[in-house]
């Protein structure tokens, strides 16, 4: 979970981690848009069920939780 945003602080460090990304592992990146809109366990489950157009499902589901902030999510899949 990236955890730091640009623009609010004058510098900023990043973290930088190097992990091994194996076949069938996914990446979400998502705003807060998203997350603070699903529960983490809707995020996964919708994910591994509908894989295919989940980006577009996640992002409805957002907006009709209440949509209240802009809402990015990419799912990369190795």
């Amino acid at each position: 979970m990236l955890m730091k945003a640009l623009g609010c602080f004058d510098v900023l460090e990043p973290d930088i981690m190097v992990k091994n990304f194996q076949e069938g592992d996914v990446i979400v990146m998502a705003s807060d848009g998203l997350t603070n809109m699903v529960d983490d366990t809707k995020i996964y489950e919708t994910i591994t069920k509908h894989f295919e157009n989940s980006n577009e499902l996640l992002v409805e589901m957002a907006n009709d939780a209440g949509g209240v902030d802009n809402i990015t999510v990419v799912i990369i899949k190795n």
